[in-house]
């Protein structure tokens, strides 16, 4: 996740408060400064209790998630591809309530890359 996604999801959030739901915000070190977790500002723009932040300092979800694509290729839209290599990044994916992750993520039901282009999708999905 990239700070302007992160403040853009933190205040979709802020405007339904009473909705159901889970968010797990997964940080990875993209640019060279990146050398750890997200500072205290930085983390606070998700501070909601729908939402538990991790650091993955080895990028290991990126990777499972490229994995998992590239495998299931009619998960993408029309246009969409993965490559060997590819970091996952400012990326937001949405799964039915109930999904479980077993030894491959699940398919999203929605998914936009870069994070801000879908928050009207998102709020549309959210609902009211």
């Amino acid at each position: 996740m990239c700070v302007r996604g992160a403040s853009a999801l933190g205040q979709l959030l802020k405007k339904k408060p009473n909705k159901e739901a889970m968010l797990f915000v997964v940080w990875e070190p993209i640019v060279e400064a990146d050398v750890g977790p997200p500072p205290g500002d930085v983390l606070a723009l998700l501070d909601d209790p729908r939402t538990i932040q991790f650091w993955d300092a080895n990028r290991l979800l990126s990777a499972q998630m490229v994995h998992d694509l590239r495998a299931h290729p009619d998960w993408l839209r029309p246009g969409d591809q993965v490559i060997d290599g590819h970091v996952v990044w400012d990326f937001v994916a949405v799964y039915d309530p109930g999904a479980t992750w077993q030894s491959e993520t699940p398919r999203p039901i929605y998914y936009s890359n870069p994070l801000v282009a879908g928050i009207a999708e998102l709020q549309r999905l959210i609902g009211d």
